[in-house]
């Protein structure tokens, strides 16, 4: 752990504020299975006019082996509020005559869990799953009067949430004594939606808010299937061929699949203690929209 004290440039409006950051952490388990815990706080001070920022967050994650089975996860949590500074050399202009007096806030949320069997010595499955959310709002803590009839309050909210999943088997095929073949074979699913919420003119930022207000939704999703076969020659010569399909509706309706391929070539030559080696490949992908 650790905390400090910060003194800022050296302005009219410098001051001398308290910094702290702490970090703790634990960490244990044995051959089977392991886990880690962490949290962390942060606060910096009003070094600047109408400034301050305090940070949290809380994280774990564990993972044990059982036969052939592999289990872990992880979760994580974040909470940020700061308070917008002032800067007062632009007083004079009426816009920031007045502190802005607007707080935001960051909270976000991470959890996975990810499966594997290995199901033969050669045959294993993975599956992955995850849930990811950010919300963020700011709004405004009191009234500016930078006019004698400003008295109303803005409060404006941001959500995103994605799903997410990923499956994917392994098969290892020994074609003769210097000559093998992997495959592989997937599928990966992401849902994701976004709400964004902003009223204006409101007489107050709880309960049911008046004053004008503008809501956009946005959902989509995507699908992927992917398959890719390596094959190797004495373990000198590899040769990798895939393809990947992808359907997203942002792609537009008359779009339809998009197809990624790739082919690549690797050679690895031993030479004393070091190995030398030579990689060529060509491939295609997208930016998703």
């Amino acid at each position: 752990m650790n905390s400090d004290v910060m003194t800022a440039n050296r302005r009219p409006f410098a001051a001398i504020s308290l910094q702290t950051d702490d970090a703790m952490s634990i960490l244990g388990g044995d051959r089977n299975t392991s886990y880690n815990l962490a949290g962390t706080y942060a606060h910096t001070g009003e070094w600047v006019p109408s400034y301050n920022s305090t940070a949290w967050g809380v994280s774990g994650g564990a993972q044990t082996s059982q036969g052939p089975f592999i289990f872990s996860g992880s979760a994580r949590y974040a909470d940020k509020m700061l308070d917008v500074p002032w800067d007062t050399r632009l007083q004079s202009y009426a816009p920031f005559s007045q502190p802005p007096f607007q707080t935001n806030r960051v909270r976000q949320q991470t959890y996975g869990v990810t499966a594997t069997l290995q199901a033969t010595r050669s045959w294993q499955h993975t599956l992955t799953l995850g849930y990811d959310q950010t919300y963020f709002d700011y709004y405004q803590t009191r009234p500016r009067f930078i006019s004698p009839d400003d008295s109303l309050l803005f409060v404006a909210t941001i959500q995103e949430a994605k799903v997410s999943l990923l499956y994917h088997t392994d098969v290892r095929i020994p074609l003769s004594g210097k000559v093998a073949g992997i495959v592989t074979a997937g599928v990966n699913y992401d849902s994701y939606d976004y709400v964004s919420i902003y009223t204006a003119g409101t007489a107050h930022r709880t309960g049911s808010l008046d004053g004008m207000t503008g809501v956009d939704r946005d959902p989509s999703s995507s699908t992927g299937y992917f398959g890719q076969g390596q094959l190797s020659l004495a373990e000198r010569l590899f040769l990798t061929g895939g393809l990947r399909a992808e359907r997203n509706p942002n792609f537009g309706t008359s779009f339809g699949t998009a197809w990624s391929p790739r082919v690549g070539a690797a050679y690895a030559q031993p030479i004393g203690e070091a190995t030398l080696k030579l990689r060529a490949s060509f491939g295609e992908s997208i930016r998703a929209p």
